[in-house]
């Protein structure tokens, strides 16, 4: 027992003197952790692009990209902000001690103002060495307050994905509304109960009835582990415990609600300038050149592909190139509308390859299932053969003749190659009739796309003239179609080119919504 007090009291003392000495590691790893994070910006939002246009059919696995989406992007604001502000003050701190080096405290006296500005500045300023201390429990606080920022986000990000999770699962195990609904606002309102408790700093934890703590203890240990604040239990109460450090707790309110909402902010400096959609305004997102451009100004985010994206706003030569990008409800349309039947399940897999395995054509697995009844057959075939022949005898034979003929196969090799040329005669068949009968999948999948939308050029559809292939987006890997419009028979100068688009709605299926685009080009040379 004494043995163990004398080693909690070295290493409380070992605390003791690394909390004097932790600017220095708070300093670097500030310093290497803001550089990392202004450097993996375009990584991060090249990320976000991809999880917010790649979404999944499992409505779960959509709730967890949104989750992440948001993390990932809020995160970035609070370690980069955070960081760059306690890393300024650390600066200044480091030149606070420099300068009292050289120039000691502040000598008002020396100064030479007015009775009046001497007592004031006294009064508000004050010396020089309490400034300090102050900069260094500032910085010491920010240091840690970002991790708890980081966590405390977290855990009201968990909180709706897992309400939206479930919502989600008790939907697709056929419950009925009601029942849903119960569970969901359970859930909701439990949560809410914890939240409470934690903006009143322990309000329910202050309750002494012990039937009422044990039963909150529950919904607490429950929310716990369902929102990982366990994680970060021990840094929110060192917070909390404390007058100074409260403030920062009571601050991180408002500065969450910032992370929320800032984002959606924006500023318009020409009240003449028409920002909604008319025929006389063009927007740079619908023309490959131009969204490049405005990526640049964007630290490396790329602009999401809306809808429809023509090479450029001035085109020559004789065709034009599009890029149509498909839309998430697309999928749905085509199963639950027009009933196609899709080439692979989607989702989360752990490779590619198996990914493609997992076809859900019927017409598709008709090929393999005749392809492995024919090999089944062959192989019956061989069996029986052999059966009726000695296979030793037959070997022997074989090498007889073989070695009177100077280097012939003998017997038991011709059966061998006769099999394995049945084999391959029959995998090479019906491959060819699976390839054939994907070919013609993939041409009335395509042709059914080109149904869902109409592409006009000065009020004249142009569908029919429209040459397209399947296509993924090296700009940000969005799919959809690459299609070429002949522009021959265009005069020079300004032309309109409509796009009418179904999009379709999940929650009402018996209607799709249409979209309507009207993208300007000019014809600059044949």
């Amino acid at each position: 027992m004494a043995q163990q007090k004398e080693r909690k009291n070295i290493f409380t003392e070992w605390l003791e003197q690394l909390q004097q000495e932790s600017w220095q590691l708070e300093l670097l790893i500030a310093g290497f952790a803001l550089f990392g994070i202004s450097q993996a910006r375009p990584e991060i939002n090249a990320i976000v692009d991809f999880l917010r246009q790649n979404t999944f059919s499992n409505e779960s696995l959509k709730y967890l990209m949104t989750a992440l989406t948001f993390i990932l992007s809020a995160s970035w604001y609070i370690f980069f902000f955070n960081l760059l502000i306690h890393v300024i003050l650390r600066g200044l701190w480091i030149g606070a001690i420099g300068l009292r080096y050289v120039s000691g405290s502040i000598d008002y006296e020396s100064l030479n103002y007015s009775q009046y500005f001497t007592d004031y500045l006294n009064r508000k300023v004050g010396q020089f060495d309490p400034f300090i201390e102050r900069l260094e429990r500032l910085c010491s606080v920010i240091f840690a307050y970002t991790f708890l920022l980081f966590f405390l986000l977290l855990s009201v990000v968990l909180f709706f994905a897992e309400l939206s999770i479930l919502t989600q699962l008790l939907v697709s195990f056929k419950f009925n509304e009601g029942v849903v609904a119960f569970f969901s606002i359970v859930f909701f309102l439990l949560g809410f109960l914890v939240f409470i408790d934690f903006i009143s700093l322990g309000g329910f934890k202050q309750i002494k009835n012990k039937t009422v703590a044990k039963i909150y203890g529950l919904i607490y240990r429950f929310y716990s582990r369902a929102t990982l604040s366990f994680i970060y239990r021990p840094l929110l109460y060192n917070f909390l415990d404390n007058k100074y450090t409260r403030r920062f707790f009571w601050f991180s309110i408002p500065y969450m609600v910032l992370l929320f909402f800032v984002p959606q902010f924006h500023f318009h400096d020409k009240a003449f300038f028409p920002i909604f959609n008319n025929p006389e305004k063009v927007s740079a997102v619908y023309y490959e050149d131009q969204r490049i451009l405005m990526d640049e100004s964007l630290d490396g985010r790329k602009t999401r592909v809306n809808y429809i994206s023509l090479e450029s706003m001035e085109l020559s030569g004789s065709h034009a190139k599009l890029f149509i990008p498909f839309l998430n409800s697309d999928d749905d349309l085509l199963k639950e509308k027009y009933e196609m039947t899709p080439f692979y399940k989607t989702g989360m897999f752990a490779n590619e390859n198996v990914a493609h395995r997992i076809q859900e054509d019927s017409i598709l697995d008709f090929a393999d299932d005749q392809k492995r009844i024919a090999l089944d057959t062959m192989y019956k075939q061989k069996r029986a053969e052999r059966k009726k022949k000695n296979a030793k005898d037959r070997f022997i034979d074989g090498m007889k003749k073989g070695s009177k003929d100077a280097g012939g196969k003998g017997k038991a090799f011709e059966d061998m190659d006769k099999w394995d040329i049945k084999r391959d005669s029959i995998i090479t068949y019906w491959n060819a009739v699976k390839d054939s009968l994907k070919i013609d999948k993939v041409k009335k999948v395509k042709n059914k796309y080109l149904s869902l939308f109409e592409l006009k050029v000065d009020g004249q559809l142009m569908n029919d003239q429209l040459s397209c292939k399947f296509y993924t987006h090296p700009y940000n890997k969005r799919k959809g179609l690459i299609c070429y419009m002949p522009l021959d028979s265009l005069s020079l100068g300004e032309h309109n080119l409509q796009f009418i688009r179904q999009r379709y709605n999940k929650s009402r299926a018996d209607l799709t919504n249409q979209i309507t685009k009207n993208i300007p080009f000019w014809v600059i040379d044949k």
